[in-house]
């Protein structure tokens, strides 16, 4: 695993430029929806927005639980690969 520390800083605008990669994405979280075992977190930074999902089963209970309970405009640190 790649730590955010390493990952290139990556913008909303900037995205395309590290497809295949991971990338740490510095935001607010803009809206969040939800639908069963899906959650839609829309993220945005200076440059943008970009919407990303988060399967349940993809990742812990426990940050599953975390993520749809955020308030809008919590600030967000995201390490991933950008596809």
């Amino acid at each position: 695993m790649i730590s955010e520390m390493t990952a290139p800083l990556a913008t909303v605008a900037k995205l395309a430029d590290f497809e295949g990669q991971t990338i740490t994405l510095r935001g607010w979280l803009y809206n969040l929806r939800a639908s069963g075992k899906l959650l839609f977190p829309i993220f945005r930074d200076g440059s943008g927005t970009v919407q990303g999902i988060v399967p349940k089963a993809a990742v812990p209970e426990h940050v599953f639980e975390t993520l749809k309970n955020l308030t809008l405009e919590a600030l967000s640190w995201t390490s991933k690969t950008s596809q």
